[in-house]
């Protein structure tokens, strides 16, 4: 499945923890996580800042502000 975002900017919309969005990293050239709660925001930017990714935007907003 991952192969599908090689070479591609990926959204992850809801990225909650940010799972799927260190995932996606491992293929895409950029992931973009959209998360508004601010619970899982903090686990997102945990995750993100403990892992290799270096291509993950993180964007505090809803689904329908982006």
């Amino acid at each position: 499945m991952l192969e599908r975002f090689s070479k591609l900017n990926a959204p992850d919309i809801g990225a909650g923890g940010g799972y799927h969005a260190c995932r996606f990293a491992e293929c895409a050239t950029h992931v973009f996580a959209v998360e508004p709660a601010p619970r899982m925001l903090r686990q997102l930017y945990s995750r993100v800042a403990g892992g290799p990714a270096a291509n993950i935007s993180i964007l505090a907003a809803g689904a329908e502000d982006v």
